[in-house]
């Protein structure tokens, strides 16, 4: 197996070949995850380095003092001492960027569904609240209509959709992301892991909601996810961030993104019941 010529999905393209012990290595150096899809010639498809590695948790990672390799039978307490030897006196700031949070570069379908579903509720939210305050004070005749379209579940679907781009885009743009992918765990990025600035989120959020969305048309809208969800699993990354170079990100599972993804289910389901008694 040490032979073997393994390649793997890293922001969305495929990069290698890597032998085993090199797939470890990256693996030890969380430049991958267990999540990531790796493959080898004879394999008839791609399948997650924990399936392909099932006992890689058990695999020391590689021993180094500095730049020189550490070899004999005293190597492990050679390398423990060099590693406990390093670590005096770093502040625990330090320490905590030896350890990115975001990490996992293999796709995430169901959480980029999830913190997209969130930040459209949320965001759409805000800001239809904002042009309703808008319109009773600069346009109070028009408040009749605005308030009609938003009862009518369709035109409500696609309007909160849409006026969510603006507040979603300036959010990634910015930041990388926004509330619902901070707690789902997903950063979008630019090549020099930097976010990507207001303008190419937005012409981002617009591909999103005609190719992602469907507009904001419920029926219409079944069809470019499931067409979303087969491309970001087949290819590792979607249509609209492989046009422009964007790495998606995400945090490791672990304790905390359960946490925060709990948070997020609580928050928007508290919400959809919240906005279904009031329009009752």
């Amino acid at each position: 197996m040490a032979n073997e010529q393994w390649f793997y999905i890293r922001g969305g393209e495929s990069a290698g070949p890597e032998d085993s012990d090199g797939i470890v290595a990256l693996y030890h150096r969380r430049q991958i995850s267990a999540e990531t899809p790796v493959w080898r010639l004879g394999m008839p498809t791609w399948r997650a380095l924990g399936e392909t590695f099932p006992k890689i948790n058990e695999t020391p990672p590689p021993l180094s003092t500095g730049d020189s390799a550490v070899h004999g039978p005293w190597a492990p307490g050679l390398a423990a001492a060099a590693t406990a030897a390093s670590q005096v006196g770093e502040a625990p700031a330090r320490q905590a960027a030896k350890a990115p949070e975001w990490t996992d570069t293999s796709a995430h379908p169901w959480r980029r569904y999830f913190a997209r579903m969130f930040d459209a509720l949320i965001n759409g939210c805000i800001v239809i609240f904002a042009v309703a305050v808008a319109i009773g004070l600069l346009a109070p005749s028009s408040s009749d209509a605005f308030s009609a379209a938003l009862d009518n579940r369709a035109a409500s679907s696609i309007i909160t959709t849409l006026f969510a781009i603006p507040l979603n885009a300036l959010l990634i743009g910015l930041t990388g992301g926004s509330l619902g992918k901070w707690l789902f765990g997903v950063r979008v990025l630019n090549k020099t892991k930097a976010p990507i600035g207001y303008t190419h989120a937005l012409w981002r959020e617009g591909a999103v909601w005609v190719r992602g969305l469907g507009l904001g048309i419920p029926v219409v809208s079944l069809f470019t996810m499931i067409t979303g969800y087969r491309t970001l699993t087949a290819k590792g990354n979607a249509s609209w961030d492989s046009e422009s170079n964007f790495t998606v990100v995400y945090r490791p599972q672990g304790a905390a993104q359960i946490a925060g993804m709990i948070v997020g289910f609580v928050t928007f389901f508290g919400v959809v019941v919240g906005l279904s008694a009031l329009g009752g």
